[in-house]
């Protein structure tokens, strides 16, 4: 369904909204670019499936470039992990969540946290949803969590207020703990040798940093991360850091730039490819938020998904940086999220938004083309 609106055009109940610097000022050239946006805006939405979910819906490609997609407790009809494979209609469900979970954040475990005495967590692997661990955590509430390499690390707050990181093996036995601060963002750094807590706002010494693995023996920063926001791309090697009005995507621990780009205090990076070219850009101008493709290497720009502010849920993009995946929260309250499914096409001069399905690549249009950030 295609409905004009002041500045934006609406498809499927999207609002895409329309950037001048992609066009031409003269009204036929301008119309032209609009006709593609539409239609390019329609493919990407074509390949969809829908779910009812309260909380955040998660995505992440697999083997065989299957689309897990994660449907998390409470308020979510049939929660669960389902798997979506290539040129399937629909996604079916790997295995039943009772509880609120998410991937971790090198994406390969899904941790699955129960409140309650004692509160509880279970560890699955992202792959066939098998159980790998099952920790009881009594006289504390969890509030954050994280899996790699069969370590368990889990934030808890007690009922007077004390917060502590422990680490623990899968078995449950625990390795070791620290006090952190009041606002807990931790996981495990890419290279998997330390625990990271990116907390800016608490600055105390003993409790904000990095702490090795695996007695959770508390170093330093590095120079490079003690200046501006920073947290991990999930799934990547790299580290993401807004420093003003600039977003740079650089490797830990030495620091390395890959790439630095203009971006709004609001845009985050919400993916990256495995050589940390391509990524998946959120950022809202006013009441409007988008989803960008870019290729920070040459430039290249493209606008996948556009609505109201809060309708995008989550983003993910393959390791070859051409496959991507967007979850859209609808804005009329009943809880639907629709899962998107596309992919890049960059052999021409100009990026294409392809369907998965190839019996419809017919109807595939180029995108818009946006100039460097």
């Amino acid at each position: 369904m295609l409905i004009w609106s002041p500045g934006c055009l609406i498809i499927n109940r999207s609002c895409l909204k329309l950037q001048r610097s992609a066009v031409n000022s003269d009204f036929g050239e301008w119309a032209s670019a609009l006709i593609t946006i539409a239609l390019a805006g329609a493919a990407a939405a074509s390949s969809a499936q829908s779910f009812t979910s309260r909380e955040l819906v998660d995505v992440e490609f697999g083997d065989s470039n299957a689309l897990n997609v994660l449907i998390s407790s409470p308020g979510a009809h049939a929660p669960g992990l389902y798997r979506w494979a290539p040129g399937v209609p629909a996604p079916t469900r790997v295995c039943a969540l009772a509880s609120p979970a998410g991937f971790s954040f090198d994406r390969r475990y899904i941790i699955e946290r129960a409140r309650g005495e004692p509160a509880i967590v279970n560890v699955f692997d992202a792959r066939r949803c098998r159980r790998l661990a099952h920790l009881r955590i009594p006289g504390a509430v969890v509030v954050d969590a994280d899996a790699r390499d069969r370590q368990l690390a889990i934030a808890t707050r007690d009922k007077d207020g004390n917060r502590k990181v422990r680490l623990y093996n899968f078995r449950g036995k625990p390795v070791a703990e620290t006090a952190v601060g009041v606002n807990v963002e931790m996981g495990f750094a890419p290279d998997g040798k330390a625990l990271v807590n990116f907390d800016l706002a608490d600055k105390t010494e003993s409790r904000s940093g990095i702490w090795t693995l695996p007695r959770l023996t508390r170093a330093q920063l590095p120079t490079w991360a003690r200046e501006g926001e920073m947290t991990f791309v999930q799934g990547a090697r790299y580290v993401k850091r807004y420093t003003g009005n600039l977003l740079s995507v650089v490797r830990w621990p030495d620091g390395r730039h890959l790439h630095t780009v203009t971006a709004s205090q609001n845009a985050r990076l919400r993916a990256l490819s495995g050589n940390g070219r391509f990524g998946l850009l959120h950022q809202r101008q006013a009441q409007i938020e988008s989803l960008d493709w870019i290729d920070f290497a040459s430039g290249r720009r493209l606008t996948i998904a556009s609505g109201q502010h809060g309708s995008i849920d989550h983003a993910t993009i393959d390791a070859t940086g051409h496959m991507l995946a967007w979850s859209v929260r609808s804005t009329d309250g009943d809880n639907r999220v629709t899962v998107h499914r596309a992919s890049i096409d960059r052999s021409g001069e100009t990026a294409v938004i392809r369907l998965p399905d190839p019996a419809r690549a017919a109807t595939d249009k180029p995108a818009p083309q946006v100039g460097p950030p």
